[in-house]
């Protein structure tokens, strides 16, 4: 008997990570994809010959010209 309580032991920790790991990659995605946007949004300003401004979160390409 002590191999079939094992067995469901080892059962139910699949099933509790089965329901627990995409909660945690939700909440870690959801925090790191909204930094990854700004970064991709600065690199293709400053890629395009524009500077940045943090303070309006704007692309100013009238500057260079």
């Amino acid at each position: 008997m002590q191999s079939i309580n094992k067995h469901f032991s080892r059962e139910a920790k699949i099933m509790l990570w089965l329901f627990v790991a995409p909660i945690i990659i939700g909440v870690v995605l959801s925090y790191v994809i909204p930094i990854l946007k700004h970064h991709s949004k600065v690199d293709r300003c400053l890629d395009s010959g524009g500077k940045y401004i943090y303070e309006k979160h704007q692309c100013n390409r009238e500057l260079f010209k």
